[in-house]
């Protein structure tokens, strides 16, 4: 895979493009309310979530036109990918099981951290699909459209890493308008480094984007199901299973850089 295969893309001007098109949210987020939403966030973060596949929209259509439109929103099921059903195991039990270990540890120490609104089981099923289509608007962005041309030219960490930055200042606004402590803002940003690697990670074993969205919305279930257990709070498991994984990768780069000497 090499970065000429990718040279149509522009990932700096799709992190750009995400804030503007995001901006005038953030402005009308303050004079819309709509109470008992999940992790007690802003209503137009539902609406927010399709930034990204916005600016990867205008930015594919640019430069390849419909058809390039249509294969990135193809990209939305693109479940045949997946090299073996094996892989759904991490995709749909993985957040659920960081979430748990969070909220047994957090009972096990007695650490209490600001809650949020639990949801129901019947308002779990009921947001099921929004949680699916807001990854959905994200995913075709952060992974589909800019995850390639990064990890081809830097490698998967860094790629990682580059896009956490802008993924957790997009999310800032929204982590601070639903009452986060400075505390959860930190471990906000430590669980968005944490998040991106495991999907860049996800992504590059299955090379399925729908992988990814179903991961991503599994995330936002898991962290709305548990009061006591922001979605912050996963931070530390988070960063612990990305160190694993970037010890993988690391491991194999030196292996591909023996074989070829």
């Amino acid at each position: 895979m090499t970065g000429d295969q990718y040279s149509e893309r522009r990932p700096w001007l799709f992190f750009v493009l995400v804030f503007v098109l995001s901006l005038p949210l953030y402005l009308l987020s303050p004079f819309v309310h709509v109470a008992g939403l999940p992790k007690n966030g802003p209503a137009l973060d539902f609406v927010g979530a399709f930034m990204p596949m916005t600016a990867a929209v205008i930015l594919t259509g640019r430069a390849t036109g419909r058809r390039g439109i249509r294969d990135l929103l193809g990209r939305a099921v693109d479940f045949g990918r997946m090299p073996a059903r094996r892989w759904y195991v991490p995709t749909i039990l993985l957040m659920p099981a960081v979430y748990l270990f969070t909220a047994a540890v957090l009972w096990l120490t007695d650490l209490r951290l600001p809650g949020q609104p639990a949801l129901s089981p019947l308002a779990m099923i009921a947001f099921l699909p929004v949680f699916v289509l807001a990854a959905t608007g994200e995913e075709l962005g952060w992974t589909a459209y800019a995850t390639d041309p990064l990890r081809s030219r830097y490698g998967p960490l860094a790629a990682s890493l580059i896009i956490a930055l802008p993924w957790w200042a997009w999310h800032l606004y929204s982590i601070i308008s639903s009452g986060q402590t400075k505390l959860l803002v930190v471990l906000g940003f430590v669980a968005t480094v944490g998040f991106r690697v495991i999907y860049v990670w996800l992504y590059g074993a299955t090379g399925s984007v729908a992988s990814v969205i179903i991961l991503h919305a599994m995330t936002n279930v898991s962290a709305s199901y548990h009061p006591a257990v922001p979605t912050s709070a996963a931070g530390p498991a988070l960063i612990l299973i990305a160190a694993v994984i970037a010890a993988g990768w690391a491991v194999r780069r030196r292996a591909s850089e023996l074989n070829a000497s």
